[in-house]
């Protein structure tokens, strides 16, 4: 296995030319350039947040800033689907698998911090970040989390009712309870994102998009309660 570049807390090592093919995650090699985090793929959340991780997920924010200045990348999340569709921006090894089926590597796992690292990304570049997709640049729905009331939380209640994760009896009632928390983190599961419960971009992106596939529960299947 060989990425383009490597990145811990303090360092950042180039392993493979920019204009080489790493052989890292097969299925993108020889139209991606891979980075590689000091990390596993079965750290939370929080473990993603200690000083280290920290200090690591903003070194690589500014290497991979540089390079969609200099390649014209877009800061855009990347599901398999888009992979498919032959779209540009940033994914995972995870998304890659699923996409061409020739790995079953599952990194960085469902704890990485997807829209933070977006974040730190788009404010290492400031101004000059590459255009974004036309449709990226639509204004987003806002970020719902538990106590969020109101018609948003009504749309998102009926769309993961519609994906079989929020259960009959509960009340399509505009009210972010602990039913629909779990319902949210549920979906968050499949789709590969932190599994927080909060509603931000990327969750609605992907309810929208319909990227998502989330198997249909089995007989005497738990419901999210």
């Amino acid at each position: 296995m060989s990425a383009h570049y490597c990145v811990d807390a303090n360092s950042i090592v180039q392993c493979v030319r920019d204009q080489d093919v790493g052989w890292h995650a097969p299925g993108a090699n020889h139209d991606g350039i891979g980075i590689e985090h000091a990390g596993r793929a079965r750290q939370t959340g929080r473990d993603w947040s200690d000083e280290y991780s920290t200090a690591m997920l903003d070194r690589s924010a500014g290497l991979a800033a540089d390079l969609c200045l200099k390649y014209a990348i877009p800061i855009a999340w990347l599901y398999a689907a888009d992979l498919k569709a032959g779209k540009r921006g940033i994914t995972t090894h995870k998304a890659v698998s699923d996409a061409f089926k020739r790995s079953s590597h599952w990194d960085p796992g469902p704890g990485f911090p997807v829209e933070r690292y977006l974040a730190l990304v788009r404010a290492k570049l400031g101004r000059k970040a590459p255009p974004e997709d036309p449709a990226a640049l639509k204004p987003s729905p806002p970020v719902l989390r538990v106590g969020s009331e109101g018609w948003h939380v009504k749309r998102l209640q009926r769309m993961l009712r519609a994906r079989g994760l929020y259960p009959e009896p509960a009340k399509i009632d505009g009210d972010f309870g602990e039913i629909t928390a779990a319902a949210v983190k549920a979906f968050q599961e499949f789709a590969d994102l932190e599994p927080d419960g909060v509603v931000g971009p990327l969750t609605w992106q992907a309810l929208v998009a319909g990227y998502v596939k989330v198997p249909a529960p089995s007989a005497g299947a738990l419901q999210p309660a």
